[in-house]
């Protein structure tokens, strides 16, 4: 293979990257967005509504979003934050693969709304396992000096889930909705946007430094 045919398909390679750099954007968001819309606003109540449709599509849409973004964290940084960040990066993948999976089945859900309660449950068990595997992948990122404004919110994200297990209540009494959970939601989130962003950001300069044929 000459070395504008290997430069060639690098180049098509960090394209994907980038992609789904901005898919991981736009996936955090729509997550956000629709985590939200299901704790503060009853859309997600009475199932086939077209409220209820259009917020577990958002979930599901970005759930899947941030499974491809996680396949290109690996593509971006499998060959420099090691075996820990590997490890990190498969958790979140099967988290976001079981939100996606719930997220579907709610979607498509039109039966009674309390035997809903099991596609919901796989949506919060995967977010619990993504949060895990972007803490992993997170220190990963941190001890290699990569994405340290994405590593750090992934980082904090669940010290502020275990505070909400232990001052939740308290401040959703006070408030009238879960003031921690949703601080959770949205340090979680952001940090994905913010490693979308890392992810995607790739300078092209030494790709273009090989592009001139072998002699």
């Amino acid at each position: 293979m000459s070395v504008r045919s290997k430069t060639v398909e690098a180049k098509r390679t960090e394209r994907w990257v980038r992609t789904a750099g901005i898919g991981a954007m736009v996936g955090g968001g729509a997550v956000l967005a629709g985590t939200i819309l299901d704790n503060v606003t009853a859309f997600t109540e009475t199932p086939a509504t077209a409220e209820y449709v259009a917020t577990w599509s958002m979930l599901t849409i970005g759930a899947l979003l941030l499974l491809v973004g996680a396949a290109a964290l690996y593509t971006r940084y499998g060959d420099i934050y090691g075996r820990l960040g590997l490890a990190g990066t498969v958790i979140a993948g099967l988290g976001f693969l079981s939100m996606t999976v719930g997220g579907l089945w709610s979607t498509l859900y039109t039966g009674p709304a309390g035997e809903a309660t099991q596609s919901g449950g796989l949506v919060f068990f995967g977010l619990l396992v993504a949060v895990l595997g972007s803490l992993v992948f997170a220190i990963a990122l941190r001890r290699a000096g990569l994405a340290g404004r994405a590593a750090a919110l992934l980082i904090v994200a669940p010290v502020v889930l275990v505070a909400t297990f232990v001052v939740g209540e308290t401040l959703t009494a006070l408030s009238g909705f879960d003031v921690m959970w949703l601080l959770f939601l949205v340090t979680f989130c952001t940090g994905w946007v913010a490693l979308g962003d890392a992810i995607r950001y790739t300078s092209d300069s030494a790709l273009e430094e090989t592009a001139t044929p072998a002699a």
